[in-house]
């Protein structure tokens, strides 16, 4: 069975590819993935991939540049300077068709049947 680090590090590296599918096998079946700075709550994995479809078509070139990982065991967290193109509409913000570079912090904690819980960003 992967560690938390190593599934949280597949989950980002799928990411990376705009893999919808890959990204949520990381997540057990009834996952929380939550962007509380956008009043993003979403629960399960159907309504996870439906956020990172919409995410992935609005910002086609998502990237986390840079990663730094803290491990805990069964809690991973992950420092990522991000980058995008916002090129489409996402969760009721305008496209800007600019290139942005942000840092991010998220929380993977881990589920008991061995997956992801999910993502708190």
């Amino acid at each position: 069975m992967p560690t938390t680090l190593e599934l949280a590090k597949a989950h980002g590296a799928a990411e990376d590819r705009r893999d919808v599918a890959a990204t949520v096998a990381t997540f057990t079946q009834d996952c929380l993935y939550t962007i509380e700075a956008f009043g993003v709550s979403l629960q399960g994995r159907e309504q996870a991939a439906e956020h990172y479809a919409g995410a992935f078509a609005a910002w086609p070139d998502f990237y986390n540049k840079e990663v730094i990982w803290y491990d805990a065991g069964n809690d991973v967290w992950a420092k990522a300077y991000v980058e995008l193109t916002h090129n489409s509409e996402w969760n009721g913000i305008a496209a800007t068709g600019k290139k942005i570079g942000i840092w991010s912090a998220a929380h993977f904690p881990r589920a008991r049947d061995g997956l992801l819980l999910g993502e708190h960003v």
